[in-house]
């Protein structure tokens, strides 16, 4: 299957506070599970990007806001999509699924007023140019299970994303800040 996505603007081109490296103006990913379902995180500056109805958010929080969806394996239906965003710049750069079927996303932000959960490591947009967030989001899309931002007071952003198999969230991203080190290590 083939198919186009996306609203009158441009799509996954980060030219926005976030897009920091080489690479960064074209950072998403396209992911699939074992029924063939396909997953794709990226940032759009349209305002009429396609979204469904039910999905966490509806309209663009932002000038550049992350996205995400989900379509059938031939593509032929797109199952839910949704903008990931504030008032700031920000972009989706990787997605996961849980054994749970919630869907998980990292990526960068310069917004100040994302959803964070109540339990999250930082409930606040820490400071600097821009934050990493990881969000945990319902199987559907429909609603936000975690939230957290990632950073400290400098420059930071999540980039790739992995899950283990008892569900264990692994991220790795960068940070130009003094970023606390724990346990035992190298």
């Amino acid at each position: 299957g083939s198919t186009y996505i996306g609203g009158t603007a441009n799509e996954s081109l980060n030219t926005g506070v976030t897009s920091y490296n080489y690479g960064d103006h074209a950072r998403g990913e396209v992911n699939l599970d074992g029924a063939g379902n396909i997953y794709i995180a990226g940032c759009t500056r349209s305002t009429n990007f396609p979204t469904t109805a039910g999905v966490m958010q509806n309209s663009n929080g932002g000038a550049l806001d992350g996205f995400v969806a989900k379509f059938n394996p031939a593509l032929t239906s797109l199952s839910w999509s949704t903008y990931v965003g504030g008032n700031g710049d920000d972009g989706a750069y990787a997605i996961k699924y849980l054994s749970s079927g919630d869907v998980v996303i990292v990526g960068g932000t310069s917004s100040n007023n994302l959803n964070t959960t109540p339990s999250a490591l930082h409930a606040s947009y820490q400071g600097g140019l821009t934050d990493g967030y990881v969000l945990v989001m319902t199987p559907d899309a429909s609603s936000i299970a975690a939230m957290t931002y990632i950073g400290t007071s400098a420059y930071d952003q999540t980039y790739l994303l992995d899950v283990d198999e008892l569900d264990n969230i692994y991220i790795t991203g960068q940070t130009l800040g003094d970023y606390p080190i724990v346990g035992t290590v190298y």
